[in-house]
């Protein structure tokens, strides 16, 4: 009788959430629905905030109404501000996937990649962001100059896109005078919000004043999830053929998850044919996600050697 002996290697990994790029990792400034490094904020009374809301460096003048918490020339602003410095330099350093005209939008339908226009922009009626059915699809527009939206904007999200996973990288003043624009705004410049705007994401300034005027700004929940799964070495052993290697999620494998109830996917490749002299290698891979479009996976190789 042949014995095989069973090696289990793991490796923990964060798997890029789209096949061009991560999402920046913005620190402490991901908590903020508004907030410049660098600027006045001028608040109004007409405007409801929810999120976290504040600047460095400059006078502050808070909104009508506030669910989050306020930060002006603090430990927390400081490490926001170099946080964000060090998110629009990741930004700045992507390979553009597809450059696009300016104006865009029109009714166009966009999948996940990274889009580039290399002037200001304006954006008219609606722009459809397409998930294809990922919930961690990730959708990251480059502006070379400021972007400005029309009354009739929208930013649509379609196929388990989420807004948590986009993002707006603008070398120049965000202008928004559209109906509802979604995602987290990096820019080098003012956030002004016209009359009415609605926008649900963050509104975030390395250099520029925000102005705010009978908004509703509102930073889901879900964009402050976070995710880890712990994935320790399963029960080692022998086995005679690589049949016997357990199947499924092993008993402690442990998901931690602060957006819902996380899924759970398996998959395998191998190579070997099985209870032969050749080794049999199985690599099986458990994919979590959450409902704020997060995704991690533990990667197990399980290799049988004769």
């Amino acid at each position: 009788m042949r014995f095989l002996s069973y090696i289990s290697i793991i490796t923990l990994l964060i798997v890029p959430n789209a096949l061009f790029a991560q999402v920046p990792d913005l620190g402490a400034a991901s908590t903020f629905a508004l907030f410049t490094a660098t600027g006045a904020f001028d608040g109004d009374p007409g405007t409801n905030v929810t999120g976290d809301i504040g600047t460095n460096v400059g006078t502050f003048t808070p909104p009508g109404f506030l669910v989050g918490n306020i930060h002006t020339s603090d430990p927390i602003s400081a490490q926001a501000a170099a946080n964000l410095a060090t998110a629009y330099g990741y930004l700045s350093g992507l390979t553009c996937g597809v450059v696009l005209p300016t104006p865009f939008g029109n009714n166009q339908t966009l999948g996940p990649n990274t889009y580039c226009i290399g002037s200001a922009a304006v954006l008219n009626a609606n722009l459809i962001l397409d998930g294809g059915g990922n919930p961690g699809a990730i959708f990251i527009f480059k502006i070379d100059g400021a972007l400005s939206t029309n009354g009739s904007s929208n930013i649509l999200l379609i196929n388990g896109a989420n807004l948590c996973n986009v993002y707006w990288q603008i070398n120049g003043a965000f202008n928004h005078n559209g109906t509802t624009f979604r995602g987290t705004v990096i820019a080098a410049g003012a956030l002004n919000f016209g009359f009415g705007a609605q926008f649900t994401g963050r509104g975030l300034s390395t250099e520029g004043a925000i102005s705010t005027n009978n908004n509703n700004v509102t930073l889901p929940n879900a964009c402050l999830c976070e995710l880890d799964i712990i994935c320790p070495n399963p029960v080692g052993g022998t086995f005679e053929c690589p049949g016997d290697i357990p199947v499924g999620v092993p008993a402690n494998v442990t998901v931690i998850s602060a957006c819902g109830t996380p899924t759970i996917v398996i998959s395998e490749t191998s190579t070997g044919t099985g209870c032969v002299a050749a080794p049999y290698i199985l690599t099986r891979s458990y994919t979590v996600s959450d409902q704020g479009g997060n995704t991690t996976t533990c990667l197990v190789t399980f290799t049988a050697i004769d």
